[in-house]
C-alpha cells in the first residue's frame, strides 16, 4: 500500500468467505484503493457451472469493499467462457475474466500450457461479446497471448476505448549462475547425491 499502485488484485481464492476477508482487509488498509477480486472453480460441466457460480459471485456483487468482479485460473479459456455466461446476469459490477492457457500437460517432464496465442485471442473476443469489462491472463500466459488478445478485443471496439499496443523491450542484467550446492541447504543435499525425504501439507 505504501508503492505507487493504481488497484488491488485479489485471485485464483476457491473460499469465498476468504476472498471477501482479503477484500475487506484491502479497503480497510486504503478505502480509496479499487480492488478487483476473482475467485476461481472447476473443473465442472456448464450445468455444474450455472448452479454453483452464481451464488459465489452474488456474494461478491453485494460486498461494498470490491470494485470488480471476476474469475481466473480453472481450467482454460472455454471453462471460463461458460463460468462468465453463468455469472454476468447476477453481476452488476464490472466483470474481469483471466483465464489460464489450459491446463498443462507433461511433455519431456516439463508442463506446457497448449494454448496458442492465436487461441487465446479468439477466446478473448468472446469474452468481451459476452459482457466481460476487464480481460487478462493467469497461468501459463506469455506477453504474446495478452497482445493476440488485445488485438481481437480493439479490432471490434466501437471505438470508446483506444489503445496502442507496443512491445517493449527491457534489458536485465546478466548474472552468473549460481552452483545448486551453494543455492541453499537443498541444494546442498541434491548436489552431493543425499538421501532427501520431502512432505506437502494439503490445506482442508
Amino acid at each position: 500500500m505504501k508503492e505507487d499502485i493504481d488497484l488491488i488484485l485479489l485471485e485464483t481464492f476457491r473460499d469465498i468467505d476468504e476472498l471477501i476477508m482479503a477484500a475487506r482487509c484491502a479497503e480497510k488498509l486504503n478505502p480509496d484503493m479499487p480492488v478487483q477480486a476473482q475467485f476461481s472453480m472447476g473443473p465442472l460441466n456448464l450445468e455444474e457451472y450455472q448452479k454453483e457460480a452464481p451464488g459465489a459471485v452474488k456474494r461478491l456483487n453485494k460486498e461494498s469493499s470490491i470494485d470488480i468482479v471476476g474469475v481466473n485460473c480453472a481450467v482454460g479459456p472455454d471453462h471460463l467462457l461458460e463460468i462468465l455466461m453463468a455469472i454476468k446476469p447476477h453481476v452488476s459490477k464490472p466483470v474481469s475474466v483471466m483465464p489460464n492457457a489450459g491446463l498443462p500437460r507433461q511433455i519431456d517432464n516439463r508442463n506446457m500450457y497448449l494454448a496458442s496465442p492465436a487461441y487465446f485471442g479468439n477466446y478473448a473476443l468472446k469474452f468481451y461479446e459476452a459482457g466481460a469489462s476487464v480481460i487478462g491472463g493467469c497461468c501459463g500466459t506469455t506477453p504474446e497471448h495478452i497482445k493476440q488478445a488485445a488485438k481481437m478485443v480493439l479490432s471490434i471496439d466501437s471505438g470508446f476505448r483506444k489503445g496502442v499496443i507496443e512491445n517493449s523491450e527491457i534489458e536485465a542484467d546478466a548474472k552468473e549462475a549460481v552452483p545448486l550446492a551453494e543455492r541453499s541447504e537443498l541444494g546442498r543435499s541434491l548436489a552431493s547425491g543425499e538421501w532427501i525425504s520431502t512432505v506437502e501439507l494439503v490445506p482442508l
